[in-house]
């Protein structure tokens, strides 16, 4: 895992956030109105939400704002309270999935249809800008559309199997600036109903 794409702060008080983050570009605002949300297991805003589709369950490996055009640079997570469940976040770089031995035709030739609402579009889950590759992955508003798409799709659900994930435990203060078009994440699983597990989350456009 390349942690350069993760930066790691620590004993962060609330008020400190903004401060910190701004050096990283503009804070979205999420709902059009607040920069960031709390987000605990089993509680969801919208019915699009993973917290929705999986409740008290583990989350899949996705980048966050795949639907977006182009997807927030950067995912803000804060956290309040790491919760009784005592769950990590786990994150796979861009890198390890180049690196890996899967083949070069479903990396890159991959076609994914994007669903959002009535504005829906196409797109690869690897695509190179600036000389540099950046990536999209999620597979609850991403729909495959070659045979190559069906085997990245494959992949990234048993990805675990073929690359070793970086696992964050979490501590109440800890701030992770995390580099969205590098890096995918996801939420590991509890055997407690740990509702008491609350990250505040912003992204950086």
């Amino acid at each position: 895992m390349n942690q350069n794409h993760i930066k790691i702060n620590k004993c962060i008080q609330l008020d400190q956030i903004e401060c910190i983050v701004s050096e990283f570009g503009e804070l979205a605002n999420i709902d059009g109105i607040n920069k960031f949300h709390d987000i605990s297991p089993g509680r969801y805003r919208s019915k699009n939400s993973l917290s929705f589709r999986y409740e008290l369950g583990s989350f899949p490996y996705h980048s966050d704002t795949a639907y977006w055009q182009d997807p927030a640079k950067y995912l803000v997570l804060y956290c309040k309270n790491p919760g009784s469940g005592n769950r990590t976040t786990k994150f796979i770089s861009l890198e390890d999935i180049l690196n890996s031995q899967i083949k070069e035709s479903i990396l890159f030739e991959n076609y994914f249809l994007i669903r959002k609402n009535f504005s829906s579009f196409y797109s690869r889950a690897i695509t190179k800008l600036n000389n540099s590759f950046i990536m999209r992955y999620d597979i609850e508003c991403m729909t495959p559309m070659n045979r190559n798409a069906e085997d990245f799709a494959l992949f990234m659900s048993e990805i675990e199997k073929s690359i070793k994930p970086y696992e964050h435990k979490w501590e109440p203060g800890d701030l992770l600036i995390i580099d969205n078009k590098k890096t995918i994440h996801a939420r590991s699983f509890s055997h407690l109903e740990d509702t008491d597990r609350i990250l505040r989350r912003g992204l950086i456009i």
